[in-house]
């Protein structure tokens, strides 16, 4: 079954970080996802190091988006989210380092159950975040 049913590079408004008073917002560009939320997801990601972070967004009841988690490069997390969309930015230095077209690319692999989003950053190379379905 595919778990994946679609994905696209998308830019929408974020409130950073709402669950710590922090309701500044920002336009990102990051790899939305259509996905099946009755399963647990695990994301993997590497390098590690250079201040590298990546965010899991999802719409917010007020109308924009909202950061609703955040890792470290190179640390691996699973959930399961209560919404099919979902948006993946990654952060170099605290600053959203937008997927536009030949900075980041991302595809759907293990028969529509996992997508490799790749970031293209200077001065460290390709970083990647892979969501895959249990």
């Amino acid at each position: 079954m595919t778990r994946i049913r679609s994905m696209n590079r998308a830019t929408h408004t974020v409130v950073l970080d709402p669950g710590r008073g922090d309701f500044r917002t920002a336009n990102v560009t990051g790899w939305h996802l259509d996905m099946d939320e009755g399963v647990i997801w695990d994301i993997i990601s590497g390098p590690p190091g250079h201040a590298l972070r990546w965010w899991r967004c999802k719409p917010h009841i007020l109308g924009n988006w909202k950061c609703e988690w955040s890792g470290d490069i190179g640390t691996a997390f699973n959930w399961k989210p209560d919404n099919e969309d979902q948006m993946f930015v990654l952060l170099v230095n605290g600053n959203a380092f937008n997927a536009t077209e030949g900075a980041s690319d991302a595809e759907v692999t293990n028969n529509g159950n996992a997508v490799n989003m790749i970031w293209r950053v200077p001065g460290v190379g390709n970083v990647t975040i892979t969501v895959v379905a249990r």
